[in-house]
């Protein structure tokens, strides 16, 4: 994640940008505006954010999370019956399985294979500037309890 994080910082940097409002779906956006490291942060909005500690899975599932964008099918089923908490059209479906398939198989596995170990509470303490967290009541990954825990 921290390395995640640094390539962000050295984008933000490079393209010169001095007033910024992170917006994430993940433990990287906490990690920057927590290391304090982003002058001009004005803003933080998290979306279904992970937990702040390690989340430790049962091998079986941490296994069937690390595969379950290997093919069509796998991405499927996790696209209607976790990722989505209603139906969709089946157009929907093949365009968020084809997203869901485009990424490198690397990246797909980093979150269950390492990333949901690592522990960023004490940068997630220090966060200094205004924080929105957008929760989904009927989130399946994110339980809105977990969320506001």
């Amino acid at each position: 994640m921290k390395d995640h994080a640094a390539d962000i910082l050295a984008i933000i940097r490079n393209l010169d940008i001095d007033n910024v409002v992170l917006v994430g779906l993940s433990m990287v956006a906490q990690l920057i505006a927590g290391l304090g490291n982003l002058g001009g942060l004005r803003g933080l909005i998290l979306i279904s954010l992970a937990p702040l500690t390690p989340l430790c899975l049962p091998e079986d599932m941490r296994e069937q999370q690390i595969h379950a964008n290997d093919d069509e099918t796998s991405a499927e089923f996790v696209a209607r019956n976790v990722l989505t908490a209603a139906p969709h059209s089946d157009s929907v479906m093949v365009s968020l399985v084809s997203d869901m398939l485009r990424g490198n198989q690397d990246a797909r596995a980093a979150w269950p294979s390492y990333g949901m170990a690592e522990d960023i509470s004490a940068a997630a303490s220090a966060i200094a500037c205004p924080v929105l967290v957008v929760a989904i009541a009927n989130d399946k990954v994110e339980p809105l309890e977990r969320v506001q825990k």
